[in-house]
């Protein structure tokens, strides 16, 4: 049973149209997301959003843990990645759609580095300067962001397919990160924000303040089963010079790529 059957979100054909072809350049007005209909609201939809929000607490708690007890040779940087997959489990059916989300992931090691594509500490600089690592790479020939992108992956099976990318951040933004480090005893001691677009054009954002538990959410469709959220109007525009514009760009680029194989993009 194909995933692209039983898409849940607006379908590849509708939402490709709205998005570049392969030789659109980085950082070009149109990779983002044209706004659309409202997002499907759909229990299949809300489950794979609470899916990728539930890989994104484990890689953020994982990422909290690695900054507060760096492994000997290893800090990391302020922010991480996650390329989202899902597809049907063993469970689904048409009366009642279950699915099983996945990711590709990349902790980015600290660096003081600040020139362009080497800056790991400044969220839009660090995500332009990936949406153009992405774009060289799909122009080099097969991409696939979980081999090309990442540097580890969960497994998953072929019929998995992309459905939008997550940024896990840690600590005050203007506040200096090795100085974050150095003060951090545990994992709670950060605070915390993800970030995530996904391909049926929803945006949801969270953020968890340092030393409590509980997340805020913030999102613009229904994140899974009674799960509280604010809501975010669907038409929501990110200013060109944050860190979701250049998320709403790679994520537009790698899907529009992921979903034409004449542009060299791969399923899976």
């Amino acid at each position: 049973m194909s995933f692209a059957i039983h898409n849940p979100w607006a379908t590849a054909e509708t939402t490709a149209n709205r998005w570049p072809g392969p030789g659109a350049g980085p950082g070009a007005e149109q990779h983002s997301m044209e706004p659309g209909p409202p997002p499907v609201a759909t229990s299949a939809a809300a489950m794979i959003r609470e899916g990728c929000l539930t890989r994104m607490r484990r890689f953020s708690h994982g990422h909290a843990s690695l900054a507060a007890e760096p492994p000997r040779g290893r800090a990391p940087g302020p922010h991480g990645l996650l390329f989202l997959y899902a597809w049907p489990s063993a469970r689904h059916t048409d009366a009642r759609p279950d699915y099983e989300v996945a990711a590709g992931t990349r902790l980015l090691d600290d660096t003081d580095d600040s020139r362009p594509r080497h800056n790991v500490r400044d969220l839009v600089l660090l995500l332009q300067g990936l949406t153009e690592v992405a774009f060289d790479r799909i122009s080099a020939g097969p991409f696939d962001p979980r081999q090309v992108m990442c540097d580890r992956a969960d497994p998953m099976p072929p019929v998995a397919q992309f459905v939008g990318i997550g940024v896990s951040s840690l600590g005050v933004e203007d506040m200096d990160w090795e100085r974050q480090r150095s003060v951090a005893r545990l994992s709670l001691d950060f605070p915390a924000r993800w970030m995530l677009r996904l391909t049926d054009r929803t945006w949801t954002w969270a953020t968890r303040p340092a030393g409590e538990v509980m997340v805020t959410i913030h999102s613009t469709g229904p994140v899974g089963y009674g799960q509280p959220y604010n809501f975010i109007s669907a038409d929501f525009s990110p200013a060109s010079d944050t860190g979701l514009y250049w998320l709403d760009q790679l994520t537009a680029l790698v899907w529009r790529t992921m979903s034409d194989p004449y542009g060299g993009g791969r399923r899976g």
